[in-house]
């Protein structure tokens, strides 16, 4: 398989062994789509995706996998052709559940892959985050969160920090 189609590939894999953990009876699956915007340290990557799954384990606490991806579009009159940022992370949710929003704490690690036309690079990441759940009926709701993300390059490690902001499904 080659390196472009690794990434997809991994997330279906992701998505099939949280769908197929042994879970309590009661346990609830949600998947979220969102629009996302990450910061790098000289600049914002405005435009970008994000989905994750999360499936309830014990009470408050929930396995998580997400996948996004941040395009930099570039710059014609500076000749700048923009990168790509995928990630793909997996890790644990705290929410705390009671009635009306939801805030949440969340720790992922996992990858980082850059991508421009003349350069590639992948690197470890960690992602602390929390956010707000607001439950608009049994199943559909809006999620804002806010991650910090060290990327540890070989060469150095970058601080970044993404905004997420999007639509919640969730199956009680």
């Amino acid at each position: 398989m080659n390196r472009t189609g690794a990434i997809p590939m991994s997330v279906v894999m992701c998505v099939l062994v949280l769908m197929t953990l042994p879970m309590p009876a009661l346990s609830q699956t949600s998947a979220a789509v969102g629009y996302q915007a990450l910061h790098l340290p000289e600049n914002w990557v405005p435009v970008g995706v994000n989905f994750d799954v999360a499936r309830e384990v014990s009470g408050n606490w929930s396995i998580v996998g997400e996948f996004g991806v941040a395009n930099e579009g570039g710059d014609s009159e500076l000749d700048f052709d923009g990168y790509n940022i995928f990630n793909i992370g997996g890790g644990v949710r705290w929410s705390l559940e009671r009635e009306g929003p939801v805030p949440f704490a969340q720790l992922l690690a996992g990858v980082q892959l850059s991508r421009a036309e003349t350069d590639r690079d992948t690197a470890f990441m960690l992602q602390p985050g929390a956010g707000v759940h607001l439950p608009l009926n049994d199943r559909w709701g809006l999620s804002a969160q806010f991650d910090y993300r060290p990327v540890f390059y070989r060469e150095e490690t970058t601080q970044e920090v993404r905004f997420v902001i999007g639509a919640r499904w969730t199956r009680p």
